[in-house]
């Protein structure tokens, strides 16, 4: 008839899209941006439009999900008019979190109904470990408690229902904490799991410390293990004075027992490992010995530097008993600044008076590197009352060469006085020292 398509489509409906609505929202939805958990957002607003030529009764106005709304549309709309609705978010969760808005009345097209959505912004729990390794540990004794601190790192408080423990052997770890009491927990706040192992068998044992909250990437998880063994040592290292190098120091005992009530194990192995394990020398009853329930045997080490400054090895035992190789580490410190004496002790002196000198000898035992003394200086609590020359301070002494230090005691007070001698030289184990002792009388 003449008239174009683009006029005909302007006022056609298409049938798709059903009748036109009289009475209908201002906005297709609502969308809230990141919201930290338990905290209500700024209300948004949408307008309710009656363009109806008669009043809307409006029966309910209601909110569905973490969403709450307050309007003005209840009980009537006036006709040709609109009415607002506002709409608060709350995230109890993180993530995305959707609702609704219903308003019900007595228009054809009720209820209408507007789609709600916004992101909850739960916080991150930070530990500051995610496993702990006990190592080993004796049957049936608690081992000292190792602790997992939890971080609200933000942006909300958060909330822990449980921390629990779970896995093939969680009877051997027991777990306290006062994350549960304490939440919620505040932003940047911490809460503390301790945990503690007693293996019930011998081998590898393993757990899980499980962390339930309200937070993103709940739960978490901490692994636990630990080796229960039944080989004991009546130490757990062994450090050795300084001794002068290519000298032996005394022999030092360790003795190996087993701990169990009814259970042997065999040794198979005894050595002395580590980067100066030379320097270090062993004696033992152990090798290829069954140590039955309450049995023992014996390590004998000594310390023979073959240079200055620390040495470091470690004693390794191969069993049947749990945790094999078990290991005790060795330290000593080399030196070839070599005193007469540890120790100088002054008889009564009377208060005010000054004895006889005492000497002290350092010598240079290389024979081939030159011993330098930077300082020579007295140090404690009654250090004022000592004093001392000597001709080693500031020296280079050649290999083979000596000086001496001579301290005398002059008590300010009666009774006991004591101080330390010290002398600073680049030999091994500087400051080497000697105790003074005297008593003013």
């Amino acid at each position: 008839n003449g008239t174009s398509w683009s006029t005909r489509i302007g006022s056609f409906r298409f049938p798709s899209c059903g009748v036109a609505q009289s009475v209908t929202f201002s906005k297709m939805g609502l969308l809230f941006a990141g919201q930290p958990l338990n905290h209500s957002s700024s209300a948004q607003s949408v307008t309710l439009q009656n363009q109806q030529s008669a009043a809307l009764n409006v029966s309910s106005v209601a909110v569905t999900g973490d969403y709450s709304e307050s309007d003005n549309c209840k009980p009537q709309v006036p006709a040709n008019s609109f009415c607002t609705i506002w709409v608060t978010f709350t995230p109890t969760a993180g993530g995305l979190r959707y609702g609704s808005l219903t308003v019900s009345d007595d228009a054809g097209n009720s209820p209408q109904v507007l789609n709600l959505s916004g992101n909850g912004l739960a916080s991150t729990v930070g530990l500051s470990a995610t496993k702990l390794a006990f190592g080993n540990q004796l049957l049936g004794i608690a081992s000292a408690a190792k602790t997992v601190t939890l971080t609200n790192t933000g942006p909300s408080t958060l909330s822990f229902s449980s921390l629990a423990l779970s896995g093939t052997n969680a009877a051997d770890f027991t777990e306290s904490d006062n994350c549960v009491s304490s939440s919620p927990l505040a932003v940047s706040a911490t809460c503390t799991a301790r945990i503690t192992f007693t293996p019930r068998a011998i081998g590898t044992r393993t757990a899980t410390l499980t962390i339930n909250d309200n937070g993103n990437a709940s739960p978490q998880i901490v692994t636990l293990t630990g080796v229960g063994t039944i080989v004991k040592f009546s130490l757990t290292s062994l450090a050795f004075s300084t001794q002068v190098v290519g000298t032996n120091s005394s022999a030092r005992g360790i003795t190996v027992s087993n701990s169990s009530t009814s259970s042997s194990f065999t040794i198979s192995g005894v050595s002395v490992t580590g980067t100066n394990a030379g320097d270090f020398k062993m004696t033992n009853t152990c090798l290829n010995a069954t140590l039955g329930p309450g049995g023992n045997c014996t390590i004998s080490v000594s310390f023979a530097p073959t240079a200055i400054n620390t040495r470091s090895a470690a004693i390794s035992l191969s069993d049947t008993g749990g945790g094999s190789p078990q290991t005790v580490p060795l330290s000593g410190t080399g030196t070839i600044a070599q005193l007469s004496t540890s120790a100088l002790v002054f008889s009564s002196q009377a208060v005010g008076t000054k004895s006889a000198g005492k000497a002290v000898t350092l010598k240079n035992t290389s024979t081939s590197a030159g011993l330098s003394i930077s300082s020579v200086s007295i140090t404690g609590t009654n250090a004022t009352d000592f004093t001392q020359t000597s001709n080693c301070s500031g020296v280079t002494l050649s290999a083979g060469a000596s000086c001496t230090i001579t301290v005398t005691f002059t008590p300010k007070a009666t009774g006991a006085r004591s101080a330390t001698l010290n002398i600073f030289e680049n030999g091994g184990g500087s400051p080497r020292t000697v105790a003074l002792s005297g008593t003013g009388s």
